[in-house]
């Protein structure tokens, strides 16, 4: 009876031992999987980088370049010295913020639907800022108070992104802005 039973355990250890070599081969194909899918994040990365750096030019000032390709020096430093001097008195030529009032966006066709009561909306201004290339900030005031009462942060990515899939409305809790308009006024106040 115990040889009997030193046999089954005999067995029972080399099932187990196979499948530990099995699920050893499983590990090492779910690691290659999880290298495989580093690299292709490395790769979009890459992709997205030079996608913003296009987009941050100017149209004029753009050269063919591969999409895909991302170009860590595509210019001599003399040039590149230049560009960043003219770069920088943009920058300090475009405003730091543009500021409108809510019937002006109404008009523009921006909002597109209010829930600000009627009596209060000669109170209320929008401030656009744009602290670096393809990033914008939304702030709804209220007069008379310091802070806004919505502040957003948006990407130039995310907003072709809603336009891409026909998302036509960007909700602001007290005001629907339209995405495809609002493109249009931050690309006329802030795009060189």
């Amino acid at each position: 009876e115990i040889l009997h039973e030193l046999a089954h355990l005999g067995n029972l250890r080399d099932k187990v031992e196979e499948e530990i070599l099995g699920l050893t081969d499983v590990y090492k194909t779910i690691c290659d999987y999880n290298g495989y899918l580093s690299s292709q994040i490395e790769t979009y990365k890459a992709y997205l980088g030079n996608v913003r750096m296009q987009s941050a030019m100017p149209k004029n000032n753009r050269k063919k370049m591969p999409v895909g390709v991302t170009v860590l020096d595509p210019q001599p430093l003399q040039s590149r010295r230049q560009q960043q001097n003219a770069q920088q008195r943009r920058q300090e030529a475009s405003p730091a913020s543009v500021d409108y009032r809510l019937d002006a966006l109404e008009r523009l066709g921006v909002v597109c639907k209010s829930n600000i009561p009627e009596n209060r909306q000669d109170k209320v201004y929008f401030s656009f800022s744009s602290p670096c290339p393809a990033s914008y900030v939304v702030k709804l005031y209220y007069k008379g108070r310091e802070k806004p009462v919505v502040n957003m942060d948006l990407l130039l990515e995310d907003l072709l992104e809603r336009k891409h899939n026909r998302i036509e409305i960007l909700d602001l809790e007290y005001v629907h802005l339209s995405v495809v308009r609002l493109l249009e006024l931050l690309e006329r106040k802030f795009v060189c």
